[in-house]
């Protein structure tokens, strides 16, 4: 749903008519191949990501410019994850305006795990700290494991792995 901010012309959408739905996923799709740090999604887990609305859009005048996938692992954590600014657009603060708006939502408490620095210092200035696994409940452990467990997932996971460590963060425990 759009809002109002200080950037002119950007906004956030998350709900998408089916008409423009196989738009928005063709070009998730073409930056996610295209963005060699971003982990490889299927277009079908695009599509089912947007029907359950765990999909935010940066748009800036209409052209979609970047987007952050959510994942609910339970009633009071969300995910947050798969972080992309076009990169005409990168080093403006959309990052961060992003993220801040997809973790406004007091009623939740939000966790990421990454493999990069920059996305590290940018979760660190949104108020994210480092965090354990073992600070997430059994259920939430589960679900974190189930959504990676597709070989494509497995795959990204370790060829994240070659270059970085894996850094767990959290906000609002």
């Amino acid at each position: 749903m759009p809002f109002d901010n200080k950037f002119n012309k950007i906004k956030i959408v998350n709900h998408f008519d089916n008409s423009y739905k196989n738009q928005v996923i063709n070009k998730i799709y073409f930056f996610i191949i295209n963005e060699p740090n971003l982990s490889f999604r299927s277009k079908k887990e695009i599509s089912k990501r947007i029907d359950s609305n765990e999909v935010f859009c940066l748009y800036n005048k209409n052209q979609l410019i970047g987007f952050i996938f959510t994942t609910h692992l339970s009633d009071k954590l969300i995910e947050i994850s798969g972080l992309y600014i076009s990169p005409k657009f990168r080093n403006q603060g959309l990052s961060e305006f992003l993220l801040k708006k997809v973790t406004e939502n007091n009623n939740y408490n939000y966790f990421a795990a990454t493999f990069l620095k920059n996305i590290i210092k940018t979760l660190n200035n949104m108020g994210f700290i480092k965090t354990s696994f073992n600070e997430l409940s059994l259920g939430e452990k589960i679900k974190f494991i189930g959504v990676r467990f597709k070989i494509h997932r497995i795959k990204e996971v370790f060829r994240h792995r070659k270059k970085n460590k894996l850094t767990l963060m959290k906000k609002e425990w």
